[in-house]
């Protein structure tokens, strides 16, 4: 007859002082395991009979905790700050949507994009300029750039963003010398059409900046590439 295994004996216990030996020897363990701290009672803040010093967790675990805790105030008033930050720019691009679908021809445009973009979206100054090729003459009643400048301005990109500028005159005219920072969009009308810069600018430093998102003002440079082959002709 097979004799039944024998029980597999039960481990001995760890003693406190083979715990305590192991925490001196590998210090790193408690910050690899926090939630231990977490979850321990405070320690009393006397000494031990016989004078021996105890060590003092508590004010660690509640240093720990308040550490945390700040953490996630500090992120969740970033999110709050972010969210309504995003809600009030949609809330303002809207705005200023509408007003330029509501306009009438190239100077109607023109004007709600001077007047009514800055006023509506909180910026200093705005402007729309039409490209022209190099030697190339403006056929258009509208401020222009010449094509080279306007690529180089734009770097190849589709929307640049500079947070600490010297306003440009030949962008906002009179208020050139009151921008800081300016959002810069490439509009493609399409067709024969030729291209155009819609300049965005701030009297405040970092208003705009190169980590900042660009939805907002692809859309908006949308809406004006639209509002252009409305009033443009393919080959002004």
């Amino acid at each position: 007859m097979k004799r039944p295994d024998a029980a597999t004996p039960t481990p001995a216990p760890l003693a406190a002082a083979q715990v305590a030996d192991y925490i001196r020897a590998h210090p790193e363990f408690l910050e690899d395991y926090a939630d231990l701290i977490a979850a321990s009672l405070p320690p009393a803040r006397f000494t031990r009979k016989g004078g021996a010093n105890v060590a003092d967790l508590q004010q660690f675990m509640v240093r720990n905790l308040q550490e945390e805790l700040q953490a996630l105030r500090d992120s969740t008033d970033h999110l709050i700050h972010t969210t309504r930050s995003n809600m009030t720019g949609q809330t303002q691009t809207h705005m200023a949507t509408l007003a330029l679908l509501a306009t009438e021809g190239l100077d109607g445009l023109l004007t709600a994009i001077d007047q009514d973009v800055p006023t509506l979206t909180g910026v200093d100054a705005a402007a729309l300029l039409i490209s022209v090729e190099s030697g190339g003459v403006a056929t258009l009643d509208a401020p222009i750039l010449p094509r080279s400048e306007l690529d180089a301005l734009l770097e190849g990109q589709p929307v640049v963003l500079f947070d600490s500028i010297r306003g440009d005159e030949r962008l906002y005219g009179a208020a050139g010398g009151l921008i800081r920072s300016q959002a810069l969009v490439r509009i493609v009308p399409g067709g024969a059409r030729p291209d155009c810069l819609l300049a965005i600018g701030s009297r405040l430093p970092g208003a705009f900046h190169r980590g900042q998102g660009t939805e907002l003002l692809l859309f908006l440079g949308e809406i004006v590439a639209h509002c252009l082959r409305r009033c443009l002709p393919e080959k002004p």
